[in-house]
């Protein structure tokens, strides 16, 4: 089964369309009410789109970075996830009394459904 994985890993990739469908099917389930809503917002760190789609910077996209994108839940800190052609990987937490563990149960789940 090992061998499938790497097989399927090395074929499937992240595209900055499969990302933007993503984070604007997510978008649906955002809103201020807390008790309707997944989460309060998910958005790119930034509206600039290159040409070829990405949204990371050209020094970044050669190490496979497509975007940046900020996620607000409502019960926690924002915190950045990268979008790059391997996956969704998130950003180390800026804010050192963060509860860590508690990030990465959201952000796991949220991989999950990106």
């Amino acid at each position: 089964m090992i061998p499938v994985l790497v097989s399927i890993n090395r074929t499937v990739r992240l595209t900055p369309s499969l990302v933007e469908q993503d984070v604007n099917l997510i978008k649906e389930f955002c809103g201020d009410d807390e008790e309707n809503h997944v989460l309060e917002d998910i958005l790119f760190s930034t509206e600039h789109k290159f040409q070829n789609g990405c949204r990371s910077p050209p020094w970044r996209q050669i190490h496979g970075d497509i975007s940046y994108i900020e996620v607000k839940p409502h019960d926690e800190d924002p915190f950045f996830v990268t979008a790059s052609t391997t996956g969704y990987f998130v950003n180390k937490v800026r804010d050192e009394n963060c509860d860590i563990g508690s990030l990465l149960t959201i952000s796991m789940q949220l991989a999950y459904y990106l």
